[in-house]
């Protein structure tokens, strides 16, 4: 993609941001979407700013969430054919893996608002979604993470 073709598609989507976040009430500015969920690189992959840019943006939030709950799941419940899921699942015990089900709770919570929302088609559905993801991300989901990452990565560290 040309640059000057991603300078339009960039400008396009700020455009249209800042009037869904508007008619939304987002809390939440481009950035900071962005830096949680890399929605320009997902834009510009997919080429195109969407009429329906909400639901681009729950397409891509819901992505990230996905990776997250699938990952978490893993380690409450590893694979018995992955030698990754069964070691990171033997490195945390039992505290550790009831916290991970309180985040799997509440992507799951996310999740299926989304799906609400979807069939609802409300901007209120769709603001609380929204909102609702980021609040979740920035004071539950990694502030949770955190620790359990630094312990798996420190026994990684010390098996390589």
């Amino acid at each position: 993609m040309e640059n000057r073709n991603k300078k339009e598609i960039l400008n396009e989507l700020e455009n249209k941001f800042n009037l869904m976040k508007k008619d939304l009430k987002l809390k939440n500015n481009l950035d900071e979407f962005d830096e949680r969920f890399s929605v320009r690189d997902f834009i510009l992959s997919e080429g195109y700013v969407s009429d329906n840019l909400p639901r681009q943006f729950a397409n891509r939030v819901g992505n990230y969430l996905d990776m997250w709950v699938n990952y978490l799941h893993s380690l409450v419940m590893p694979n018995p054919g992955s030698m990754i899921n069964l070691t990171e699942h033997g490195i945390l015990d039992e505290d550790d893996k009831s916290k991970i089900i309180k985040l799997i709770d509440g992507i799951m919570e996310l999740t299926t608002s989304s799906v609400l929302a979807g069939f609802t088609q409300t901007n209120k559905d769709k603001s609380k979604y929204l909102n609702n993801c980021m609040d979740f991300c920035d004071n539950k989901l990694s502030v949770g993470l955190i620790p359990i990452i630094k312990k798996i990565n420190t026994n990684w560290k010390q098996k390589s």
